[in-house]
This record gives structure tokens, C-alpha cells and sequence, in this order.
């Protein structure tokens, strides 16, 4: 038990001690749901109302992508560089 909680204790210390993280703006209002990157710099957001947000540079910005649906997309998977499914 000691060596459990020693381990979530240095995990969480690893996890908060040196995260650096930074407030993103994403251009949408709606819930995002799940994120997929198919590179360092590329990667695609879904969330409600069939959001779809694209970064062509890891993140700083993001372009919105049409999904011609407005059901909720809580999944994004990426089978190939340009092979995607929500």
C-alpha cells in the first residue's frame, strides 16, 4: 500500500511540477469532446453540434472545419495522415 501511494504521490508530482500549460482560444463556444493529432503540428478538435477544428501549428491556432451534421461528435480517430472518422 506504501509503495502504491508513493508511486501516485511522484506521478502527480511529475504530472503538476513541470506540466507547463497554456490557455488556448479555440474560436467556438460549443463543448469539444475529443482530440486526435496526426502529427506534431496537425490536429483536429470535434465537439458538439458537429465541431470540427483543425491546427496546422500544434495548437496556438485553430481553423474551423465543415462536418455537414449537427449531432454531437464525441470521438475523432485518425487511421492515416488524411484518413479520419468522428
Amino acid at each position: 500500500m506504501k509503495k502504491i501511494f508513493l508511486l501516485i504521490t511522484l506521478l502527480l508530482i511529475s504530472v503538476f511540477g513541470f506540466s507547463q500549460w497554456t490557455i488556448l482560444t479555440s474560436g467556438t463556444t460549443n463543448q469539444l469532446n475529443s482530440i486526435f493529432f496526426t502529427s506534431y503540428n496537425t490536429g483536429y478538435v470535434v465537439g458538439n453540434n458537429g465541431t470540427i477544428l483543425v491546427t496546422l501549428n500544434a495548437g496556438a491556432t485553430w481553423l474551423v472545419d465543415t462536418s455537414g451534421t449537427t449531432n454531437n461528435l464525441n470521438s475523432v480517430f485518425f487511421t492515416s495522415a488524411d484518413t479520419g472518422y468522428a
